[in-house]
């Protein structure tokens, strides 16, 4: 699948976030369709995918020859590098997440199993479904033979409330943003400045291909073997210059769309963690709440905080 030009960017932004390698694929489809890139979940996973967005084409084998990727005629959206890392990205958690499945299955009424800690004996609270009259009722419940237990829907409704006085405001999170771009391009002032270097010796590389060129086709002072040589191994030069360009650029861009994003998900926290999928909340949870929740009588606390996250809300207390 194609996208139309006017596309081009956002496409070309949801890879960028997505190799930061910080966010699930689904949180990044759904940022991406707030910002007008409205794919569902099968063709968003497609198109990350899908190497025509590199400017690669894939030919079928035929009984002589494999299949393989060739550059195409059209215009690349993302650069190879960047492709490759999202492939990268992509395969290590599909790994990852058959391990996880394989070892528990984690279902959507119960997002907060494994998190929370009993508030009389301290074990780890579980989570289970129990059949009742009407229906099947969730529970969140201790591990050993402690009785205290919880109706799971009251917990999670209680818990989207609590995660709700950890988003901040708008005028802190520019705030912060601020100093984000300030702190970053005062330790990569000189990247432009490196950028430039870089290019000025490609262009001297590419000045010895034309005095090779002549050496060998105009004046005749070279022979086919060494010209050879001498051309691979110039392209080659030019190759590795070529993707020390693109590292820095991209470096530089990545930085801002994740910490971008990463404030869009601040601002929007509870609404982000209903909408992610089971194994996206885990990983959120794990994030924000380094040490394990405790809830009694209708209220939540927790001794630890994510240190990022509570300089920014100037949380210096438990809950």
């Amino acid at each position: 699948m194609l996208i139309h030009d006017d596309k081009a960017p956002l496409v070309r932004e949801a890879f960028e976030v997505f190799s930061t390698g910080a966010f699930p694929i689904e949180d990044v489809r759904k940022a991406s369709w707030k910002n007008g890139l409205r794919l569902q979940r099968s063709q968003f996973g497609q198109m990350f995918r899908n190497p025509v967005y590199a400017g690669k084409l894939y030919v079928p084998e035929t009984t002589n020859e494999e299949g393989c990727l060739v550059k195409g005629v059209h215009e690349a959206i993302v650069s190879e590098e960047l492709f490759l890392k999202v492939q990268r990205i992509l395969n290590k958690r599909t790994e990852t997440n058959s391990c996880l499945r394989t070892r528990e299955k984690l279902r959507d009424e119960l997002p907060l199993r494994g998190h929370l800690t009993c508030p009389e004996c301290g074990k780890t609270w579980t989570g289970s479904i129990s059949s009742g009259k009407g229906g099947k009722y969730p529970y969140y419940h201790c591990e050993r033979s402690c009785k205290v237990r919880v109706n799971a829907g009251v917990a999670n409704e209680r818990f989207l409330e609590f995660l709700g006085t950890l988003q901040p405001p708008q005028e802190i999170i520019d705030l912060q943003m601020a100093m984000m771009e300030v702190l970053f391009k005062a330790k990569e002032g000189d990247r432009d400045q490196q950028v430039h270097k870089l290019r000025l010796e490609i262009e001297r590389h590419k000045q010895n291909l034309l005095k090779l060129d002549q050496q060998r086709f105009l004046t005749g002072e070279m022979d086919a073997d060494s010209y050879k040589r001498l051309k691979t191994h110039t392209t080659e030069q030019i190759d590795r210059l070529t993707i020390q360009i693109n590292d820095l650029e991209v470096t530089d861009t990545a930085f801002e769309r994740y910490a971008r994003y990463g404030m869009s998900l601040l601002k929007d926290l509870t609404w982000y963690f209903q909408e992610a999928e089971p194994q996206a909340r885990r990983k959120l949870l794990g994030l924000i709440f380094p040490a394990k929740l405790v809830f009694r009588d209708g209220n939540y606390r927790t001794s630890v905080l994510n240190p990022a996250l509570a300089l920014i809300l100037q949380k210096t207390r438990t809950w």
